[in-house]
């Protein structure tokens, strides 16, 4: 991952296709290694605490796995640097849930799961898909 390479992408659009479409690309974000290492995650076993076939739920064809703790550094890191710039989209879907908005910046609770409505949340969604 370069750098600059986050604060130089354009936040409100992506905030936008996150809002609109519930995904956004982030082009460029890392290089074609980088790419292929955390590809090559899947195929072993270890580092993944489930596995989800999603035609079993009706959502289609593929499967996607949760990372265990600790994650894997790349992923890791991503999360904490990508994590400042969707703060503002994550409080503003807070807010039209009717919800406050519990996500800061610096928050001390990053990156442990905080309280989900009283859902009993005990661990952060980090997944990595796989389709066929």
């Amino acid at each position: 991952m370069r750098p600059d390479s986050l604060a130089a992408m354009d936040w409100q659009d992506i905030s936008g296709r996150l809002d609109g479409d519930g995904c956004a690309l982030l082009p460029g974000l890392l290089d074609k290694a980088a790419c292929q290492s955390l590809s090559a995650l899947y195929a072993n076993e270890v580092g993944f605490r489930s596995r989800i076939i999603m035609a079993r739920h009706g959502f289609g064809r593929g499967e996607y796995r949760y990372f265990s703790y600790p994650l894997p550094p790349l992923v890791a890191t991503l999360r904490e640097k990508i994590y400042p710039f969707l703060v503002p989209t994550a409080n503003f879907w807070m807010e039209r849930m009717g919800l406050p908005p519990p996500f800061s910046c610096g928050s001390p609770d990053f990156p442990r799961p905080l309280p989900c409505g009283g859902a009993g949340a005990t661990h952060t969604a980090i997944i990595t898909i796989w389709t066929r």
